[in-house]
């Protein structure tokens, strides 16, 4: 069998082009940060709720404060909103619905839920006025109240529901193109679209998020020809 040599420029194009390969087929460092992750009982949470905890980024969830999650092992995480801590029971992400409950009442009077562009009351919610200051709790623990089966401190520990808005319509954009949605902390648009190849303000590009693949499959195709 004849020995199979190659030339000198042969060799040198062929290692070119696999250091071409290989620094193409690495993702972008925002995609590969973001992926959905397990917080206490919660799995496969993403955007727009991030935690500083597991060397997780903020700009993988929306640079609200409020969307911040303590995880702890296997209970419920823990979110911060208007400066009370609350568990947050389940997760809705098809319906932006958040279900949560007081972690406890620190025998202070709770105060209100600030209504921003980021949080809103459900139709599930009712408002119970105490010290001149209006409460949310949940329909259930209100109707509750109201007939005399509980206190008002057992009604306030009751869960009750919240909605959440973070460009989600961009989201699904993002994610029904092969993105992972995220946070610009530095640029005048809030939103990102984090994608294999580098960020995206949307969406990812056509072919986005096969764009690495692309790249090796043409490499791959090259290469015989130099054989």
């Amino acid at each position: 069998m004849d020995a199979f040599i190659l030339s000198p420029s042969s060799f040198s194009i062929l290692f070119l082009l696999t250091i071409f390969q290989l620094s193409y087929a690495r993702d972008d460092f925002h995609f590969t940060s973001c992926p959905p992750f397990d917080c206490g009982s919660l799995s496969s949470v993403s955007y727009p709720f991030w935690t500083d905890q597991y060397n997780r980024p903020s700009y993988c969830g929306y640079g609200n404060e409020g969307y911040k999650l303590k995880c702890r092992q296997n209970q419920s995480p823990v979110m911060t909103l208007s400066s009370q801590e609350f568990y947050v029971l389940h997760l809705n992400r098809s319906h932006g619905l958040l279900t949560i409950k007081r972690v406890e009442l620190n025998n202070t009077c709770p105060q209100t839920i600030l209504i921003n562009n980021a949080f809103n009351y459900t139709e599930t919610a009712e408002n119970i006025t105490l010290e001149q200051v209006e409460i949310p709790i949940g329909k259930k623990a209100f109707d509750d109240l109201i007939g005399g089966i509980s206190t008002v401190n057992e009604s306030l520990l009751e869960p009750f529901d919240i909605k959440y808005f973070a460009y989600d319509d961009y989201c699904k954009e993002c994610e029904d193109s092969g993105g992972r949605c995220g946070y610009k902390q530095t640029e005048t648009s809030l939103f990102a679209c984090y994608c294999r190849d580098h960020p995206h303000t949307t969406k990812c590009h056509e072919g986005g998020s096969g764009s690495n693949l692309g790249r090796k499959l043409a490499i791959g195709n090259i290469l015989p020809s130099f054989f």
